[in-house]
């Protein structure tokens, strides 16, 4: 089983905890974080955007059998839900990336 990290700092300190939970029950772990990546979402600046492209181009590349998230939701997330939100739909559409 290969198992995936990926996010933002907080992945990066997360990580390490997390392979220590699996226990050595994988053949493969890695953990990658990126400084403002958000992973599910563009963000508000290229350079999340351009983090979010490599998160997928990575997790398309290794194709771990499990994939684990990890970030602090940054400004965009602390706006109301509004019906047909463009954030929630980038989140859905980049979610159903990675479960291919």
């Amino acid at each position: 089983m290969s198992v995936m990290v990926i996010g933002n700092s907080y992945a990066q300190h997360i990580g390490e905890n997390l392979r220590i939970y699996f226990k050595s029950n994988y053949s493969d772990f890695k953990s990658i974080a990126i400084v403002g990546n958000s992973v599910i979402y563009g963000g508000e600046n290229e350079y999340s955007r351009n983090a979010l492209e490599v998160s997928m181009k990575l997790v398309e590349s290794y194709k771990p059998d499990v994939l684990i998230v990890i970030n602090r939701f940054l400004g965009e997330m602390k706006t109301s839900i509004k019906e047909k939100d463009e954030l929630i739909m980038e989140m859905n559409r980049n979610i159903a990336y990675y479960e291919k």
